[in-house]
């Protein structure tokens, strides 16, 4: 997953990296050379410093950059005070990165879990900041030179008329949010003492996570309210997702999905395909897996894969005090994208690590990605269709994926299912018992049954945590990649194409995206059929 525009300020702050430190730029054409010269990927991972951010000079940045657009004698003075903060507001956001890799890296460590939570306590404060300066600038005497095509664009600023929603209420709401999530990370750094998914493991956390979920559920309800939606889940798909289809789309298509395919997923877990690709794989062998596809496709991914090999920009040891699970972010200030993962240290890693990589390739291609959850999760997952089609190990892992494929449409819709209808309920209606029955319930309309699972098992969902109704891109998006992997299958070269066609894509809405590439809506009729149809070919 990617972890680029996750804050409420999302939409705000894309659009200030076309501006700032994240300009968005195709460097797909540029040698290699050139790029070092320019400082693209010139720091490798362990040559970045992480200096905890002071919060007064930030705020003494802002006050100087709303004091040229007030003041300042020339549009050119302006747009100068908006790359310092800017620039502050990037240094911000790569120390809070770096805080949040190094204290994922090993979840006890007490210094990096301190800057963690310092970071993201001030998350809020720091987007507040970037509101302020867009409501300043709206009012400078520059204002319609600032809306021109050379800088922000025509009525960029009508959006900053009226009040400020990031008054001290709504960002102490949003604090509160980041103090739950930390609480959850402390939750999660505890799990490694006790048998992962036993009886004793879901006895003990089981209470406590499900009550973090039921407050962050009614903290989440009243940010909505406070932002002027009826919805959470309305506010998240509008204001985080850009998703150009409603959650009642949504809801009616995973109705679909389980309908469709819930007999092929009981066939699919009945069979040993699990138990075949679970053979001993080290770190080391999966970078040789994404090498050798790299090399293979050449071209944006092959580039990419230097700059990933050469800056050592990637964490993919194993550790038990890692946070289990894997993302990609980008460092603004050091102008290169990173991977995180916790690798099983077995053959799913060359796909999980492929994955990440999607995400790397498409920030890496485009100089800081501002595409949509939706669309950045088919470059992710588009990868990891395409590595079986590339490189010295080609098609080894095609039916665990095609498993593994079937099991995203089954089991992450059932998991967004879950969510949507969680926020759902009424106050009176969250509680530990409900919530619990839903998921059950959900989960066993999906055919969960049907492989050795536990109905509390939502409380090791990390996303329903920390990154709200995300769950639910990796379903949609998986269809898209999978026409993808689909055409490549038909015509070889042909899904390549496609895919280096998408890596220079920043889109913010995904059935747009898809349409534009030539491919089909995932709602599209009859396309889940087709779906199934692979599938069953494959598996």
């Amino acid at each position: 997953m990617s972890r680029s525009a996750f804050r409420f300020a999302a939409l705000v702050t894309v659009l200030a990296m076309l501006l700032g430190g994240c300009m968005s730029m195709d460097l797909s054409g540029y040698p290699e050379e050139l790029l070092w010269a320019m400082g693209y990927g010139s720091t490798g991972y362990d040559d970045m410093d992480y200096t905890r951010p002071d919060m007064q000079a930030l705020e003494a940045v802002l006050d100087k950059s709303c004091g040229l657009a007030e003041t300042a004698k020339s549009v050119e003075a302006v747009i100068e005070g908006v790359y310092d903060f800017y620039d502050a507001y990037d240094s911000f956001t790569t120390n809070y990165l770096l805080a949040e890799l190094r204290y994922c890296s090993d979840l006890t460590d007490i210094y990096w879990g301190q800057e963690y939570d310092y970071c993201a306590e001030n998350a809020a404060t720091v987007d507040a900041m970037l509101e302020e300066l867009y409501y300043a600038l709206a009012e400078s005497p520059h204002v319609e030179a600032l809306e021109s095509e050379e800088y922000f664009g025509a009525d960029f600023f009508d959006a900053y008329q009226g009040d400020m929603l990031y008054d001290d209420a709504f960002v102490a709401l949003l604090e509160q949010e980041a103090e739950l999530i930390s609480k959850y990370y402390e939750l999660q750094s505890q799990m490694g003492d006790t048998e992962y998914y036993s009886e004793e493991f879901f006895q003990t956390y089981t209470q406590p996570l499900t009550q973090l979920l039921i407050q962050l559920v009614k903290l989440r309800r009243q940010i909505a309210d406070a932002a002027g939606y009826d919805s959470y889940v309305d506010m998240a798909y509008e204001v985080y997702y850009y998703r150009d289809f409603t959650a009642a789309e949504a809801e009616l298509y995973m109705e679909q999905v389980s309908k469709t395919l819930l007999d092929l997923y009981r066939q699919v877990n009945g069979s040993d395909v699990w138990y075949r690709f679970d053979s001993y794989c080290s770190e080391v062998e999966t970078m040789q897996y994404l090498e050798s596809v790299a090399q293979d496709m050449g071209g944006s991914v092959l580039k990419a894969y230097r700059c990933l090999s050469d800056g050592k920009l990637y964490d993919i040891e194993y550790s038990p005090n890692k946070m289990d699970g894997a993302y990609e972010v980008f460092l603004p200030s050091y102008y290169v994208p990173f991977i995180f993962m916790s690798p099983y240290l077995d053959d799913t890693d060359k796909l999980t690590l492929s994955h990440e990589f999607g995400h790397f390739a498409n920030d890496y291609t485009v100089g800081g990605a501002y595409a949509g959850i939706d669309v950045a999760e088919v470059h992710s997952q588009a990868m990891e269709y395409l590595s079986l089609c590339y490189g010295s190990e080609a098609g080894k892992l095609a039916e665990y994926k095609m498993a593994d494929s079937l099991s995203v449409y089954m089991e992450q819709s059932a998991y967004a299912l879950f969510e949507q209808r969680l926020y759902a309920l009424t106050e009176a209606e969250l509680t530990e018992e409900n919530v619990q029955k839903l998921y059950k319930d959900i989960c066993l309309q999906f055919g969960f049954d049907s492989w050795d699972w536990d109905s509390r098992d939502y409380i090791v969902i990390e996303h329903i945590y920390t990154e709200p109704v995300y769950l639910v891109s990796y379903v949609v998006s998986n269809d898209v990649a999978l026409q993808i992997y689909q055409a490549e299958l038909e015509t070889p070269g042909k899904g390549l194409k496609l895919y280096e066609q998408a890596l220079e894509s920043s889109d913010s809405y995904l059935i747009y995206f898809a349409e534009s590439l030539g491919l089909e809506s995932p709602f599209a009729h009859g396309r889940l059929e087709k779906v199934k149809e692979t599938f069953q070919n494959i598996l």
